[in-house]
């Protein structure tokens, strides 16, 4: 059975139903969303953490011990760290496992389940933050395609930074669905190639779309 990888929230409820109508199993990216997606009724969702077993565990506390010993080995002959006072350099030194571990641990943790898991696909509400773009990543390395589906348009800012100097111009996705013309064009200039964008709106605002509400109701959310 083909498994695809979910993030994100209810607006990846429907495309998750669609999916699991056509016999694919549903693996969420975060726990919580296995739980929204199973109130969804779609119950076979199960969260990416449950191919966690004893080996997965191990092998993901080596892979931090062994980054964080890399990490501090590099500390002395680090440029920045050069200039600091040799207590400061101690003080880091002492400070950067205790804030590490666990979280390279858990992205450690989320290549293994991967690799156990080895979907066929991987649909995410963003490919910015660590987990995702880790997914993300992931993905690319091993072939698998990945879409990308951004939950918000995002527009110029005056005195903005040239491309490549904000977080979001990192695009790490294989595919990417965006909201129109404008969106394109935005992916386009930051290198995405055309070929992989297709323009499908805005899902979660599709509900808009049917809502009925009362005219008191309406008054009363934009306080006319």
């Amino acid at each position: 059975m083909p498994n695809v990888v979910f993030s994100g929230g209810d607006s990846m409820i429907p495309m998750a139903r669609d999916f699991a109508r056509n016999g694919c199993g549903i693996v969420s990216l975060y726990p919580p969303d296995a739980d929204r997606l199973r109130n969804a009724d779609i119950q076979s969702a199960v969260p990416l953490a449950s191919m966690v077993d004893s080996i997965i565990n191990e092998r993901a506390n080596y892979e931090a011990a062994y980054a964080i010993r890399d990490i501090l080995d590099g500390l002395p002959e680090n440029e920045v760290f050069s200039l600091l006072d040799p207590k400061m350099v101690e003080r880091v030194q002492y400070l950067v496992p205790s804030y590490l571990i666990d979280n390279l641990k858990n992205l450690a943790m989320v290549v293994l389940c991967l690799d156990k898991l080895k979907p066929d696909g991987i649909i995410l509400h963003n490919d910015v933050e660590s987990i995702p773009r880790l997914a993300a990543m992931w993905a690319k390395a091993r072939g698998v395609p990945c879409l990308h589906l951004p939950h918000a348009v995002y527009l110029e800012q005056k005195n903005r930074a040239p491309v490549g100097c904000d977080v979001h111009d990192l695009v790490t996705a294989s595919h990417l669905a965006c909201a129109g013309w404008f969106q394109r064009q935005w992916y386009f200039e930051r290198g995405f190639p055309s070929e992989n964008i297709i323009e499908v709106g805005i899902p979660r605002m599709d509900k808009l779309c049917n809502m009925k509400m009362e005219r008191d109701r309406i008054y009363d959310i934009f306080k006319l």
